[in-house]
């Protein structure tokens, strides 16, 4: 497949993830027992899945298959600590604003490591 085709797949994953998760704090603000949460809570395993498959299928068309720069080995923790932001928000962690919060600075923190590289 080619580059760009990873490419489209890579921003939809992260557009489904990251929308899933929104949805789910704003569910969980606003009623405990409402079932759109489950709808919410798979849509954020389909878009993880995306993201996983995409970013691997990414690094192959770069040609980093062989050896893993350690920029994918970070993006690779922030994809692990998006998983388990659902988890922190159904345990009520931390506030549902600052939770909001910490997944945007993960986003953030996830697409200045893809755009820099900048540890190789």
């Amino acid at each position: 497949m080619p580059y760009e085709f990873y490419k489209v797949l890579h921003y939809t994953g992260l557009i489904i993830t990251f929308t899933s998760l929104s949805g789910y704090i704003f569910y969980t603000m606003q009623d405990k027992t409402n079932t759109k949460k489950k709808f919410f809570s798979i849509l954020h395993g389909i878009g993880l899945l995306i993201l996983l498959v995409s970013g691997f299928g990414l690094a192959a068309r770069l040609g980093f298959m062989s050896q893993l720069p350690t920029w994918v080995y970070i993006k690779l923790v922030l994809w692990l600590a998006v998983g388990a932001a659902l988890t922190m928000v159904k345990r009520q962690v931390m506030g549902p604003m600052a939770l909001y919060l910490f997944i945007v600075v993960l986003g953030i923190l996830a697409s200045v490591t893809a755009v820099t590289k900048f540890i190789s």
